[in-house]
């Protein structure tokens, strides 16, 4: 258990750390996909997570935190793997359902996962936020070096 704090941290810093980001509007138009459809594409993501988000804690819950982390990883590389063959507006539809399930997947589970591995590598209840916090401070470095790097490659945020 106390392994799993390291590999919490990595994975809070790599899975923020989305260089394609940036790239990721004018690669939609040379799709073919509209703003409009963008935006309607952005919506349903939206929406999937917000409807996901309860579901996919029953899941972690009953399943396991880690299954479940390991699952929306795995989906998400799936999905990303897959994008290159998308080419129209209904496989950027797929993608987006599929991405908004793995982050209704991770999101949540990560945080909780961290604070059961503190806890059970013998950490004080009351030391919880400190290494919720150093997660945090992972994100966050993450976002900073993601927009640094879009930052250099003259791409607006």
């Amino acid at each position: 258990m106390k392994r799993n704090i390291p590999l919490l941290y990595g994975f809070s810093f790599f899975d923020q750390f989305m260089i394609v980001i940036a790239l990721w509007v004018p690669y939609l138009t040379t799709q073919g996909i509209s703003m409009r459809q963008f935006m309607e594409l952005q919506a349903v993501f939206a929406l999937v997570i917000l409807c996901g988000e309860v579901p996919s804690g029953l899941l972690s819950d009953l399943w396991g935190r880690k299954k479940t982390l390991l699952l929306g990883s795995t989906l998400k590389a799936v999905s990303f793997s897959l994008l290159p063959l998308w080419s129209g507006y209904e496989g950027f539809l797929f993608y987006h359902l599929t991405m908004g399930i793995t982050l209704s997947m991770i999101s949540g589970g990560d945080v909780a996962l961290l604070y059961d591995s503190h806890l059970a590598a013998g950490g004080e209840k009351s030391r919880g936020t400190a290494v919720l916090g150093k997660r945090s401070e992972s994100c966050s470095r993450s976002r900073s070096s993601s927009c640094s790097c879009r930052w250099s490659s003259g791409k607006d945020l």
